[in-house]
């Protein structure tokens, strides 16, 4: 089972809030609107070189608590922002 640790509510919707101003951001200045698979495709390839890189530094913790779940936030966030 997974314990509740506080820190990654507060990572997750940090990321959601900085995803969404992002997307904003694209839409409102260069009006660009990313499809939903390219952000999966890329939040899939930083969680994997993400995870290497903290398990090789001996950091997978921080990894877990906190990283991951911010740029799942900043991916999900990120995707609210599609145009069509």
């Amino acid at each position: 089972m997974i314990a509740f640790h506080p820190e990654t509510l507060l990572a997750i919707v940090v990321g959601a809030g900085l995803g969404y101003f992002t997307g904003r951001w694209l839409w409102q200045n260069r009006h660009v609107a990313l499809a939903p698979w390219p952000i999966i495709f890329a939040l899939a390839v930083v969680g994997l070189v993400s995870q290497r890189v903290f398990a090789a530094v001996s950091l997978v913790d921080l990894w877990q608590l906190l990283f991951f779940p911010l740029v799942v936030g900043w991916g999900a966030g990120l995707a609210v922002n599609r145009r069509y």
